[in-house]
């Protein structure tokens, strides 16, 4: 994605030849798409945050001088640094973009020419809003999140919120999921590099916990974060028994045929249509935690909040919430920033019944953004990256009761819940490596008498009771494991 030495970039020289190369290969006659997997998570794009060399600086300072604009003024790496980030960050985001822009429409016509639709696909997803990312999607496919060497701060909620955080950034993106068996904690794993140890129970806890996640489109839809496809990036244990091997293809299984059709708890909300503006772009292919606050934000919640035991089945661009027809309550995140069309969505949201809190460090707030949030409690004053787990903790049964969630789960464990074709499904995670049974409580659909549960992961039966206006169903967990319940209502 860079340039050589002379300014010239890259693909600009090599996409002939690499065109000319794979137009040798035994399928290229028949096949419609040219295929390109590059070699690990970055090479979805370039890594803004690592773009400092002194090759960066000269164009950067040529691209200045060309619109008008006053020439660099710095002389040491440090100096050009800290005035690009302190006076140009704008035009050197946008700059930058237009730069991969540049090639990657180099790539997509040159195999265009001879009748192939370009493909890329790596890990990582690119971080980029509005239509620029739409358009980079057509060709960027497939990517997706390293939850093994990349796990964040060796969390597995944090680097889900990642993950969230990313599709929510711009609901473009076809991601596959990294079905990754046995590599549960970068700390333990890093000196059995490509042989992962971890069990069955942890394994299935990481994946669960991954697995029904979902977003809303920008079409208004509700379904997956995954568009299709499984990867794994650490290779086979030689320590696998037949058992292993057996879970492992049943967590796929599950997976491709159990999908998520609507949510069963709430969803974190977060506003990029600020830097979809010219004048105000920020993007990266490397890390959202790069070149994205907002992006730090949703995930640190939803690390803290899952923990704390809340259901978060999916998050929303705000900008999407406009077609969607869900009654999900929603969770939204610094509203000081939204969009006046997108302050109108939330009062829209509103009016027909959606129950909404907020978080927000700002000092204040405009009118109408206020007005969405003066029931008393609904205004959380807490920057959204800064929540703690004990204020998590204290808030997790509060937002339960304003947002009327209709899940609920014991104490030492948490999930999130879906529903698919009048089957509700509660994926259950236990966190304290403490084999425990544990209750949780699902609310009865209004005129149902009874129901039926089992556990997917074993196909047993679980007891079911009613208390008030709740199913209360009776679950037993090994150590560190995650079950995934089923119950359908008659």
């Amino acid at each position: 994605w860079r340039t050589f030495s002379n300014g010239i970039p890259l693909f600009t020289e090599a996409m002939p030849t690499l065109v000319s190369q794979m137009s040798k290969q035994p399928h290229w006659e028949e096949s419609k798409v040219a295929h390109l997997s590059n070699s690990d998570r970055w090479d979805t794009g370039p890594q803004v945050a690592a773009l400092h060399g002194w090759q960066d600086f000269v164009e950067f300072d040529a691209h200045l001088r060309a619109i008008g604009k006053a020439p660099l003024a710095g002389r040491t790496r440090q100096e050009i640094s800290d005035e690009i980030h302190g006076q140009h960050e704008d035009d050197w985001q946008a700059w930058q973009l237009n730069q991969y822009l540049h090639n990657l429409r180099t790539l997509r016509e040159g195999f265009a020419a001879r009748g192939k639709r370009l493909l890329i696909t790596a890990q990582g997803c690119p971080v980029i809003a509005g239509p620029a990312g739409a358009e980079v999607a057509e060709t960027v496919q497939g990517m997706s999140d390293d939850c093994s060497w990349g796990m964040a701060e060796a969390s597995t909620s944090l680097t889900m919120g990642r993950q969230l955080a990313e599709s929510t950034h711009n609901p473009v993106w076809k991601m596959t999921t990294l079905l990754q068996y046995g590599f549960n904690t970068p700390i333990l794993n890093s000196p059995e590099w490509h042989s992962p140890v971890g069990t069955l129970e942890p394994s299935r806890r990481q994946y669960y916990s991954r697995a029904w996640r979902s977003t809303i489109w920008n079409d208004g839809s509700y379904s997956s974060v995954y568009f299709g496809g499984y990867a794994e990036n650490v290779g086979v244990s030689y320590q696998m028994t037949e058992n292993d091997w057996a879970q492992w293809w049943r967590l796929e299984e599950r997976h491709s045929l159990i999908s998520a059709q609507a949510p069963l708890g709430a969803g974190l909300v977060m506003s990029t249509i600020r830097f979809a503006d010219p004048n105000h772009i920020r993007f990266t292919a490397g890390s959202i935690f790069d070149a994205s606050t907002d992006g730090v934000a949703l995930a640190r919640v939803f690390q803290r909040l899952h923990d704390a035991g809340l259901s978060i089945p999916f998050s929303a661009n705000a900008t999407a919430l406009a077609k969607w027809k869900g009654s999900a309550p929603l969770i939204v995140l610094i509203p000081e920033v939204y969009s006046d069309d997108e302050i109108a969505t939330l009062e829209a949201l509103q009016a027909r019944g959606i129950k909404m809190v907020a978080f927000s460090a700002a000092s204040s707030l405009q009118p109408r953004t206020a007005a969405l949030f003066r029931k008393p409690g609904t205004l959380i004053k807490i920057a959204p990256a800064e929540l703690g787990i004990f204020d998590a903790e204290q808030l997790v049964p509060k937002l339960t009761e304003m947002l009327d969630l209709p899940l609920r789960f014991g104490e030492g464990v948490s999930g999130y819940g879906f529903t698919m074709s009048g089957t509700q499904f509660v994926v259950v995670e236990e966190n304290r490596n403490a084999g425990r049974r544990t209750e949780v409580r699902l609310r009865a659909t209004e005129g149902k008498q009874s129901a039926q549960a089992c556990e997917v992961n074993d196909h047993h039966a679980l007891k079911v009771r009613r208390d008030g206006s709740e199913w209360v169903i009776d679950v037993r967990l090994r150590p560190g494991d995650a079950q995934l319940v089923a119950l359908r209502e008659t």
